[in-house]
């Protein structure tokens, strides 16, 4: 039976479609300019303020894969990257744990992204244990390590020992910014000298 009120949820959707309306109004064409100046500024400081953080601290960035191989193998990937443009790692050790009990690993290595060295130590697995061992990690240098196992359950790994404190984080956005901050910067100044151009062409 209706009530002959409206709805929470229409009611809502009207006030919302109203304050679309008003925004639409309040930025008029002649305002256009501003309103995108003032986003690409914004974007710039975003990005400079991402690169400035993974600069002035010891960063190290990280990504994970876990995929399944032929005869029952899986094979655990973590890519390791100094994102700082100044600071030198050194005696870096990475543990990874395998599965559950019953887990073995059957291969474990290392490999580094040229002109980055791996180093020479050798990788020690141990049943469901890998250690990697990594002398000295350039800025902006990447290495790779790969445990291949059988068994159940997933791996994990952690950072087990470093000769100074590392701020160690997963890839995001702002490790993004950070790893891309030239090239994002030119294609914001590409896009904003269009826009402006575009202006000065459909102008008065």
């Amino acid at each position: 039976m209706s009530t002959g009120c409206p709805h929470r949820v229409e009611v809502l959707g009207i006030k919302l479609r109203a304050a679309l309306v008003k925004l639409g109004t309040a930025i008029s064409q002649e305002k256009v300019p501003y309103v995108m100046t003032i986003l690409f500024v914004a974007l710039g400081w975003v990005i400079i303020h991402a690169v400035e953080r993974a600069d002035n601290s010891p960063t190290m960035i990280y990504e994970t894969e876990s995929i399944h191989c032929d005869e029952g193998k899986t094979q655990f990937t973590i890519n390791i990257t100094n994102a700082t443009r100044t600071i030198q790692f050194e005696n870096i050790v990475f543990k990874v744990v395998v599965g559950q009990p019953g887990a073995t690993i059957v291969k474990a290595y290392k490999y580094a992204i040229s002109p980055a060295w791996e180093g020479d130590d050798p990788v020690n697995p141990e049943r469901n244990t890998a250690t990697f061992q990594i002398k000295s990690l350039q800025p902006n240098a990447k290495i790779v390590l790969v445990t291949q196992y059988v068994g159940p359950g997933p791996a994990y790994f952690s950072l087990s020992q470093t000769g100074s404190p590392v701020r160690l984080v997963k890839s995001s956005v702002e490790t993004f910014f950070a790893a891309h901050e030239i090239s994002l910067m030119l294609v914001a100044l590409t896009c904003y000298a269009l826009f402006i151009l575009l202006v000065i062409t459909n102008g008065p």
